[in-house]
């Protein structure tokens, strides 16, 4: 009886082995994130083309011209923090620092 020895995997098997695991992984997963891509809502559109500005040192102006959603218009106070506006849909909102505070920045911020 002839007794056949099984070979050492080379470097070269090994890593065909693992090239081959590893696309079956992926597959797999690609095959589990499809269905869910397939099914998922569409994304609202925010409001878009918004600028914001100074009325004076302590009022501040935010616009948008576009698209739908809420967005918000925050000025941050040299002496009282930050007070923010809300806004909804395209328009105009004003935030504003108590006096004798004054504005020392804007940010606005659009949500879908």
């Amino acid at each position: 009886m002839t007794k056949l020895a099984h070979p050492q995997p080379t470097a070269r098997t090994t890593a065909g082995r693992r090239l081959r695991s590893g696309l079956a992984a992926a597959l797999v997963a690609a095959a589990a994130v499809i269905p869910t891509l397939a099914t998922a809502a569409p994304a609202s559109a925010a409001v878009s083309n918004c600028s914001y500005g100074y009325n004076n040192a302590n009022t501040a102006w935010g616009h948008c011209d576009s698209g739908s959603g809420s967005w918000t218009l925050t000025v941050q106070c040299y002496y009282e923090g930050a007070h923010t506006s809300y806004g909804t849909d395209p328009g105009s909102i004003y935030a504003s620092c108590p006096s004798p505070s004054h504005i020392t920045n804007i940010i606005l911020e659009t949500q879908q």
